[in-house]
């Protein structure tokens, strides 16, 4: 079994998020790296919310044939929540993708939609659309890099809704602490980095989280 590695001095995590926390959720296949994944995961208060990819290979990936995906709470079907990347990631190098919300939008009941950071926004590649879209996430979404439909990299698993968060209780996928340890709680702000070593399944049966 594999696992993320995880950091928790990095010092620009540490300006944009209040509260660092870990979360993987690892699987059964090795990744050949011979394509793009998910690097990082920062997910910190409001929309401060960000994904890194890596190419781990030696030849520069044009991103027009990929897209970004979220599955919503367990959903099956990505709806509206995808984004065309654009541009190109050069050799060994990473790309950005932060949540592009620029102002405060009002929400029904009072609520506010905060906007994304200037300093997160700055340091990507490109921004995301505006809601609903895949840097809207929270800690019970499935991520997915998709390339001609197919599955390139995925985060959680789609269709699968872990309720209030993933733990380490093997007899319910992860997702019932049923006297297990809670990793992670949805919407709490969280970084996740991951290495090439970690596999992944283009659907996993069953994930497992641990903390490194």
């Amino acid at each position: 079994m594999n696992s993320f590695t995880i950091k928790k001095d990095d010092p620009i995590m540490k300006r944009l998020l209040s509260t660092l926390s870990a979360f993987l959720m690892t699987l059964y296949s090795f990744a050949q790296c011979d394509d793009i994944f998910f690097s990082e995961y920062v997910e910190g208060n409001g929309n401060n919310k960000a994904l890194e990819i890596y190419n781990p290979t030696d030849q520069v990936i044009d991103l027009s044939n990929y897209k970004l995906k979220r599955y919503s709470n367990g959903d099956a079907n990505a709806n509206n929540n995808i984004l065309q990347l654009q541009g190109s990631i050069q050799p060994y190098e990473v790309w950005v993708v932060a949540n592009g919300q620029t102002d405060s939008v009002q929400l029904g009941g009072g609520g506010v939609s905060p906007p994304c950071s200037d300093s997160l926004q700055n340091m990507a590649d490109q921004l995301d659309n505006n809601y609903p879209a895949p840097c809207y996430f929270n800690g019970n979404d499935a991520l997915t890099i998709e390339k001609n439909n197919n599955i390139v990299d995925i985060f959680g698993k789609v269709s699968q809704d872990p309720g209030q968060a993933w733990t380490n209780d093997t007899s319910a996928n992860f997702t019932d602490a049923n006297g297990g340890t809670w990793l992670t709680l949805e919407k709490q702000p969280e970084s996740i980095y991951r290495v090439c070593s970690v596999g992944h399944s283009p659907q996993p049966d069953m994930g497992s989280t641990r903390l490194s």
